[in-house]
């Protein structure tokens, strides 16, 4: 729809000139799909003569764009992971049922590995990267984006109290040893029982 990208383009760019605004391209594949959207974003700059152009991010929400890492992350000021769709396609579930099974979840291990892989990447190349998605909103799962490495969540303003209060009552060494941990499961169940014991010691902590 390049009529309709262009129209949205422009009306963002317009914004962008006087308020900070980051443009993130969602369902990116790999450099080639992302290297066409930028062209159209380029050329609409150039047409209007526009002397500022915001920061640029791709959504890592495919497992193709896992393969492509290194290529998009040359082309991007920042990326930002989708764990409800990279949950949805990592473990192979149709939307309509992901969400009535407790094994298609963004703490199954092979999504916990995906999300780490792109933190890796990401640092090696200094880009920035945050995680979108309801999972962002869970407080023990928040812990354990950090213990990942993620140092930007994206979340609904209704969970940011609990979230915070979350990240507040955790040490980043003892987040980090539960990521470690939860890389190296096996099932979703048993990253869920590190994160209940993670909730156990902050409890344990703020009592004492």
């Amino acid at each position: 729809e390049r009529d309709l990208l262009d129209t949205q383009i422009r009306a963002v760019l317009h914004v962008a000139q006087t308020s900070d605004v980051r443009i993130l391209f969602p369902m990116v594949i790999g450099s080639d799909d992302f290297a066409r959207a930028l062209a159209v974003l380029d050329s609409v700059v150039d047409q209007l003569g526009l002397l500022r152009k915001p920061p640029i991010g791709a959504m890592i929400e495919t497992p193709a764009a896992l393969y492509a890492l290194d290529e998009i992350l040359d082309l991007a000021d920042f990326v930002a992971i989708g764990t409800n769709d990279l949950t949805q396609y990592m473990l192979a579930a149709d939307r309509d049922v992901a969400e009535l099974t407790d094994d298609c979840t963004p703490s199954h291990p092979a999504v916990l590995r995906a999300i780490k892989q792109v933190i890796v990447s990401a640092t090696a190349k200094q880009r920035p990267v945050c995680v979108c998605g309801e999972a962002a909103g869970e407080p023990d799962f928040a812990c354990l984006l950090v213990g990942l490495g993620i140092r930007e969540l994206s979340l609904s303003p209704p969970c940011s109290a609990a979230v915070r209060r979350a990240l507040r009552d955790i040490d980043n060494a003892s987040a980090r040893d539960i990521a470690q941990k939860a890389l190296g499961c096996r099932t979703a169940d048993q990253v869920r029982q590190l994160l209940s014991e993670l909730c156990a010691t902050a409890v344990d902590s703020e009592s004492t």
